[in-house]
């Protein structure tokens, strides 16, 4: 690997970028809940017909956070693009503060899970246990991986001249 250690720095930046935007793509697409044990009184009062609609996951396209975290992945991928041609630490703030949208999303999502008075459990209508699936936690920790990322493309890139 050529150049010096901000070159280096700024290329791993944006390899770790474009992973993290990935990532998100496809952790929107993937489930974002998945059925846990139902209660004895919703197995008492479906008579089991509703198992299989209980059960079925849900992800976070259909749930539609997961079309915020696909907008915030692209805004990720260009900032990465822009970071890598023009070496501009700006971009690497643009892609910090997508991923950050990513990660808040994702987290929100998660601390939803459990209550029931949440309007994405309501939204859903879920019931009984709910637990986060692959494509959840696969978002959350595509935001914590950009923020990183970011915040290096940040610091390894050169201030822009004021004059």
């Amino acid at each position: 690997m050529r150049g010096d250690y901000f070159d280096r720095a700024r290329t791993l930046a944006v390899t770790l970028l474009v992973l993290a935007g990935a990532m998100a793509i496809a952790g929107s697409f993937l489930d974002w809940t998945t059925q846990g044990e139902l209660p004895e009184e919703i197995l008492m009062q479906q008579g089991g017909g509703l198992l299989a609609e209980l059960s079925e996951p849900v992800t976070g396209f259909d749930a539609g956070d997961g079309k915020v975290a696909i907008g915030a992945a692209v805004f990720v991928l260009v900032g990465a693009l822009l970071l890598a041609v023009t070496r501009q630490g700006r971009y690497g703030l643009l892609a910090l503060v997508a991923s950050m949208v990513i990660g808040a999303v994702a987290i929100a999502a998660y601390r939803s899970l459990d209550d029931t008075t949440s309007d994405f459990f309501r939204k859903l209508d879920l019931a009984g246990e709910i637990d986060p699936g692959i494509g959840l936690i696969l978002c959350a920790v595509a935001g914590l991986l950009g923020v990183l990322a970011g915040a290096l493309g940040m610091i390894s890139s050169p201030k822009e001249s004021t004059g």
